[in-house]
């Protein structure tokens, strides 16, 4: 496959291929909710599969009370690993289907590694400014510090830190992947890229409504601030040019908010002795914590990804050279 750029596409990351295969317009919509169905299928499959495996499905009657308990089940790894499932479904419809090359979808060549790690770091810095100003305020009472070195047998829990972080990273990759890399490069090639962020970013907080019910005005908030996450993890992609930076962004947020800090993650608890401090809503104002949904819901996250944004838009957008493609 040739790595030219393409003269019908725009590019947001590296060179469209010659030959590439891009959907008309808004109709990439359909792609996407095949992408969405299948691998929720098969991760699906995988989850029902472990509990045959293990016995705690035994008839298709135990299937629905497996499912609705699936924290105190401890299966909430074995959901985040499930999502790899997108990650390959969308690499075969970018590959086979599309015609393009993973540095088109964001997977550019150029310090990769470095920025992988840069964007985990700020994305952890954006976390503790955000829960920083939250207890500040008296939002959080901090339980314990370092709580996992009070455990009998702290490898325990290190041990499932560590595999927390695995999961978090293929889940975040997984949603970077379909909504920044994809979906978001598919509409920019034929809409242009405001429109490109608009769509994918209000798809990405319906895509996380489930996690809203029964809806509650903090559980609004927090789709509300997934929607400005989407903008400003967006902007992040387009400016740099890639989604290495926002798959390690995403990662260290989700990762640290549940199991550095032992709070919600959009509204699910991690069932896991937190690694640096373990923090408690003090009761307090809702809309200053985030109340049940957790800091995701807070208005002080709503400020700081705000600024985030204005950040990004003042910042030059990337140019998209021949040197930036990975094949």
């Amino acid at each position: 496959m040739s790595d030219r750029q393409s003269p019908k596409f725009r590019s947001l990351y590296g060179p469209m291929p010659d030959g590439a295969r891009i959907w008309w317009s808004f109709l990439t919509i359909l792609p996407f909710l095949l992408i969405m169905v299948i691998s929720t299928l098969l991760s699906g499959i995988l989850f029902i599969g472990h509990g045959f495996v293990t016995g705690a499905i035994t008839d298709v009657a135990d299937i629905e009370h497996y499912a609705a308990n699936i924290t105190a089940n401890g299966l909430t790894p074995l959901l985040l690993f499930g999502t790899i499932f997108s990650i390959l479904v969308t690499l075969f419809w970018v590959k086979v289907v599309e015609n393009r090359s993973l540095a088109s979808i964001g997977f550019t060549a150029r310090a990769w590694l470095f920025r992988y790690l840069r964007g985990f770091f700020v994305g952890a810095v954006f976390l503790v400014v955000v829960i920083g100003i939250i207890y500040a305020t008296g939002g959080y009472t901090i339980e314990a510090v370092l709580p996992v070195l009070d455990s009998a047998t702290p490898m325990v829990p290190m041990g499932m830190i560590g595999i927390f972080l695995t999961g978090f990273i293929i889940q975040s990759a997984g949603e970077e992947i379909v909504f920044r890399g994809w979906w978001m490069s598919a509409l920019a090639a034929r809409r242009g890229t405001t429109a490109a962020l608009i769509v994918t970013s209000i798809f990405f907080a319906l895509s996380h409504m489930g996690n809203v019910y029964p809806p509650t005005l903090e559980s609004m908030i927090g789709v509300a601030n997934i929607l400005l996450f989407g903008l400003f993890i967006g902007l992040y992609a387009v400016r740099e040019g890639g989604i290495w930076g926002v798959c390690g962004w995403h990662a260290a947020w989700n990762w640290m908010l549940g199991t550095g800090f032992g709070l919600e993650v959009s509204g699910a608890k991690i069932d896991v002795t937190p690694l640096l401090i373990d923090l408690k809503d003090a009761g307090g104002n809702s809309l200053i914590t985030g109340g049940a949904f957790g800091p995701e819901a807070s208005l002080v996250a709503t400020a700081v990804l705000f600024v985030g944004c204005l950040w990004f838009l003042r910042r030059p957008s990337h140019q998209v050279s021949e040197e930036t493609a990975a094949g």
